[in-house]
């Protein structure tokens, strides 16, 4: 057993506690162990995601934002995978050109700070908690998957592609994509506007875009029909 299930066991132990118990922190499931589908929770929380919490309330409310037109489908999946993990049922809204995924859980979140890092400004410093390492290879490839989903895209040439400002989480995605043997390149690129950070761009090379789709691929349907038909003679119709 690795460190994170031994925590997650830690988490549900609290929850039999008899102050959690018939509270709503209790009907909130937690996984026993880490997993592929965990990961990929995990995975889409750490791209476009808000928490934030309520004082007066004392509601943890956490928020996972999608294209309000080309994430309808992707939205469906998520919150099925939400329901499956944790018992929760997460509703949905949009406002402008988002389509918001929201829930209120104090649970989620004690998992979330389990294993993600993020201070006070969350997209400049999101990264695993702890060594690459740590975290066994489903649940690695589970979370390359949701942020792939959330904050990735296939390029008009068929590169499969991310960037983001956090440089601790490309490093910690090319030290996956080492142990998976993919091909990638890294760069850094200058923001136009009012963002004063660099954002750290990772492109994985064609010639590992069958053996991604194979071992990781994509949950959201738009950005997997892009990567096949965008790559057809690599992937050889997967």
């Amino acid at each position: 057993m690795n460190c994170l299930d031994n925590k997650l066991n830690q988490l549900n132990v609290k929850t039999s506690k008899k102050r959690y118990y018939n509270s709503e922190y209790a009907k909130v499931t937690i996984p026993d162990k880490s997993s592929f589908e965990l990961g990929e929770f995990v995975g889409a929380f750490s791209g476009d995601r808000n928490y934030c919490f309520n004082e007066k309330t004392g509601h943890h409310r956490i928020r996972i934002y999608l294209h309000k037109n080309d994430d309808i489908d992707y939205a469906y999946i998520l919150k099925s995978l939400i329901k499956k993990l944790f018992n929760k049922t997460a509703c949905t809204y949009s406002k402008e050109n988002c389509l918001i995924i929201s829930m209120s859980s104090r649970k989620i979140y004690d998992v979330l700070k389990l294993i993600l890092f993020f201070g006070n400004y969350k997209t400049l410093n999101v990264s695993l908690n702890g060594e690459v390492n740590d975290y066994d290879c489903s649940f690695l490839r589970g979370f390359v998957r949701g942020l792939m989903d959330t904050d990735g895209y296939v390029s008009t040439n068929g590169n499969i592609c991310i960037g983001l400002i956090s440089e601790l989480a490309i490093n910690q995605l090319s030290e996956i994509f080492v142990k998976e043997n993919l091909i990638f390149t890294r760069s850094k690129r200058k923001v136009r506007g009012k963002m004063k950070y660099p954002l750290h761009m990772l492109s994985i090379s064609r010639k590992s875009t069958k053996k991604y789709l194979e071992i990781i691929g994509f949950s959201n349907p738009r950005k997997r029909k892009f990567a096949v038909e965008r790559n057809l003679s690599a992937v050889g119709g997967i």
